[in-house]
């Protein structure tokens, strides 16, 4: 039978109490009509109670009398239970013996939002929005840059930062004393292209935090900004959402440019050939961090630099390669599907997994399907032309109409993985770190299932451990308060 913990001052929440606080005596409250009709006595605390405490008691749910000796009923007018009265000295002394065992009285609080590792062990975990039953799922796709391949943020940022700066310093940009942070913005946060500033929207769209520049708004500044306004992603003239770990840099250099065009330094210390009409407001200056981030990542010698130092880059992982072998062992299709081009892909993987694979296998034992240059998202909303790279050695490519397993394609769309493996839509699961690219619009236009890598919650499942202690203190501290405020409002009711 379950039990529940009668709480002191229970009954002064259900209205003024028609006696004073009293000490629990054992007592018969009236009968009580059964579903029948007949009458059944109740039982007493005596004989319900599981005493643990002279004055508290743990009472079944069946039980009539509560911690004050009064009907569990709601009948308050009605009382054929005695009582003595508690003084305020006996009450503080029943305080005290409560206490102590706070931590196993049932609060109705939420369990914590995420298992913690014991022992000090890295924290690792899947977290699920919804049910996933993986032997439903008969296909996983996966990306690859920040989810199969784990770059080291402030490293990989740091060196994106500094390629777009020097974009723009060919430009005219005055960007040379400008340094790099990778905490100053977050994946998840939405640029506010009309007004410079980077906004955190809550559920309903109302914005709850920003920031102007480098600048924290106070919540006074904030609501003259935006008031009750709804911010709506779609209209992307204004709002841009930071989908993926690479925004970091532009934002970053994004903040820093909107306090050089507040102060006016932007146009002083700029040289030829810097254009002033075309950095006159805050949507321009957006429009030119984001052509120059392309730039780094596109034309610039950063992914040379990654190559010849994966080690300064590449966080590597030896339960990567032993997760899919893994998933291939338990039937699944495995097919690696990224926007980067062949000639990074292969060493890329080959860094991350080669050395980890059992002798005689490489990365590519682990995919039945490569795809490069894949062009997401229109991979998963456009029917595009799909082409094998024949010889991988050199790249050269050869236009082909259906997919082959064991091979390796650049482009290409989605209805042909469905149709290579002939699996129904929620057969299939595609795993990414792009909140739009690699979930919102395969589950919005394929259906397939869908999962994200969020590197960033490492760092909050280790302070939920590490901060467990404080927690359970805090929490106990709380449980006190409430029950002291019960005790009080039934004191106070006389």
């Amino acid at each position: 039978m379950m039990l529940r913990l009668t709480l002191l001052g229970a009954l002064a929440l259900r209205g003024p109490p028609a006696r004073p606080l009293a000490r629990p005596v054992a007592r018969r409250a009236a009968p009580r009509l059964q579903a029948d009709g007949t009458s059944a006595q109740p039982a007493t605390t005596a004989e319900v109670g599981e005493t643990f405490d002279s004055s508290f008691s743990i009472v079944r749910e069946d039980a009539c009398v509560d911690a004050f000796g009064q009907s569990t009923y709601g009948d308050l007018s009605t009382y054929d239970l005695a009582a003595e009265p508690l003084c305020s000295a006996e009450v503080e002394a029943m305080l005290q013996r409560i206490l102590p065992a706070l931590p196993s009285v049932p609060t109705g609080e939420a369990a914590p939002p995420l298992d913690t590792a014991e022992g000090g062990r890295e924290p690792r975990g899947v977290y699920c929005s919804r049910t996933l039953n993986m032997r439903s799922i008969k296909c996983i796709g996966y990306d690859m840059d920040y989810t199969l391949v784990q770059y080291h943020v402030a490293h990989w940022e740091e060196a994106a930062y500094s390629y777009a700066k020097q974009a723009l310093a060919r430009l005219g940009f005055p960007v040379e004393a400008l340094l790099f942070t990778d905490e100053l913005v977050v994946r998840g946060c939405i640029v506010d292209k009309r007004l410079g500033n980077f906004v955190h929207v809550d559920r309903f769209g109302y914005v709850r935090r920003a920031m102007h520049g480098t600048r924290r708004l106070s919540r006074e500044e904030v609501h003259a900004a935006y008031g009750r306004l709804t911010v709506d992603l779609r209209q992307t003239g204004r709002w841009e959402f930071m989908n993926t770990l690479f925004s970091i840099s532009e934002g970053c250099l994004y903040a820093q440019l909107v306090e050089k065009l507040d102060d006016g330094s932007l146009y002083t210390e700029a040289r030829p050939p810097f254009n002033e009409s075309r950095c006159a407001t805050y949507e321009q200056l957006h429009s030119a961090c984001n052509r120059a981030l392309f730039h780094a990542h596109v034309t610039s010698d950063l992914k040379a630099d990654v190559l010849a130092r994966p080690e300064h880059f590449v966080r590597l992982d030896p339960s990567l390669p032993l997760t899919l072998m893994d998933q291939k062992d338990a039937g699944k299709k495995l097919v690696l599907i990224t926007n980067s081009d062949w000639s990074y892909t292969r060493a890329m993987m080959s860094y991350i997994c080669n050395q980890f694979m059992p002798a005689g296998q490489t990365w590519r034992d682990l995919f039945d399907v490569v795809i490069c240059s894949a062009r997401k998202p229109s991979f998963f909303s456009e029917t595009m032309p799909l082409y094998e790279i024949a010889d991988e050695s050199n790249g050269m490519l050869l236009e082909r109409f259906k997919l082959e397993t064991g091979k390796v394609y650049c482009g290409g769309h989605a209805r042909m993985v469905e149709r290579l493996f002939d699996f129904e839509k929620d057969e299939l699961l595609y795993v990414g770190d792009h909140i739009y690219t690699d979930v919102n619009m395969v589950k919005a236009t394929m259906r397939w299932r869908t999962a994200l890598v969020v590197q960033e919650l490492e760092g909050e499942v280790e302070g939920l451990r590490a901060g467990k202690a404080e927690r359970e203190s805090l929490q106990r501290l709380l449980r006190a308060k409430d029950l002291f405020s019960n005790v009080l409002n039934h004191l106070c009711a006389h």
